[in-house]
């Protein structure tokens, strides 16, 4: 299950726009992606045979991309 699931009726019933939250969530997922004790980089570093950095590294120009276009949709997507 989903977290989120749990989460958005509440947000919303405090007055949070669910396309907000779901961008919070899609920016919590970016941010993800490039911290080093996340367990996902851990498995793809020890599965991969590389330094944790170096899949760090890989990541951080998809991730920055997927952040601006996620900063366009935020002040498009009112």
């Amino acid at each position: 299950g989903s977290v989120l699931a749990l989460i958005l009726p509440i947000a919303v019933s405090l007055g949070f726009s669910p396309v907000a939250i779901g961008l919070v969530t899609v920016g919590v997922g970016f941010g993800s992606q490039i911290s080093y004790v996340n367990i996902t980089m851990q498995a793809l570093a020890s599965g991969f045979q590389k330094p944790i950095s170096d899949i760090v590294k890989g990541n951080v120009k998809w991730v920055g991309l997927a952040t601006a276009v996620l900063l366009v949709i935020g002040f498009i997507v009112k």
